[in-house]
């Protein structure tokens, strides 16, 4: 069950696109909201999930941003919480019913993952249901060690909603969305030396210049830029599990 919360979030009937640099419009698919300390909203919704690190960066600067069409105000806008990964997150196609108990799903590999990684139970994620409204997952802290983290809670929250086995090594047929399969695949390394070495093992870059400098940074540049991992060359229908193992 998901505890219920009264938080305000911005669902104008005039909003018919979010952010979604690499995506379509019109795409099928979940989409991310990033929430102040207090549960405020800030900036509209949105497919990319770049976007969550760029304004973390944000925050953690005490500057402001643009990038890809996305803008982020220091001093105008809220202020992204900094002790925790607070998003919320939507479905719009699906009904309320319908992502609670996809949420579910997340929630069981989430709580599985953060236990591997040996995160204390009171910094590990938590999932509430905003009341006749949407979902609010507060992240652990261990997520925002660096854009790379960031990038791989979002990818995972929304890559397990289908995930009905509570293991990230079931991942691959979990997710909604199709790109989600290319992340999987190229950034494995990551995901093998997240789970042998802990997040301990990563280092943090956000003292860069821009926010420039950390869009397109997540986990799966991590996997190929610093850890050599190779874009699978296989059709997905021709893979082995051999191949989607970690």
């Amino acid at each position: 069950m998901l505890r219920y919360i009264d938080v305000k979030l911005k669902q104008s009937s005039s909003e018919s696109k979010s952010l979604n640099q690499v995506y379509n419009h019109d795409e099928d698919m979940p989409e991310f909201a990033i929430l102040g300390s207090k549960g405020e909203q800030i900036g509209p919704w949105m497919k990319c999930k770049d976007y969550i690190q760029d304004t973390i960066w944000a925050g953690k600067a005490k500057k402001s941003c643009s990038v890809y069409g996305f803008s982020y105000k220091h001093g105008v806008d809220p202020e992204p919480c900094l002790s925790r990964l607070m998003l919320a997150l939507r479905w719009p196609s699906k009904s309320l019913p319908q992502m609670a108990r996809m949420l579910i799903n997340t929630k069981r590999v989430v709580e599985d993952l953060e236990t591997r990684l040996k995160v204390p139970k009171f910094e590990r994620t938590r999932f509430t249901r905003v009341k006749d409204s949407h979902f609010i997952v507060s992240g652990s802290p261990v997520w925002l060690k660096s854009s790379h983290t960031v990038s791989f809670f979002s990818f995972l929250i929304r890559g397990s909603l289908l995930n009905e086995t509570g293991r990230l090594e079931t991942s691959r047929d979990s997710s909604p969305v199709k790109k989600d399969v290319y992340y999987l695949l190229t950034g494995k390394k990551f995901i093998k030396n997240l789970l042998e070495n802990g997040v301990d093992s990563l280092e943090s870059n956000w003292n860069v210049e821009s926010a420039n400098n950390l869009h397109n940074h997540g986990f799966v540049h991590y996997s190929t830029n610093k850890l050599s991992a190779k874009t699978p060359t296989k059709q997905i229908s021709n893979m082995t599990d051999e191949d989607w193992e970690f």
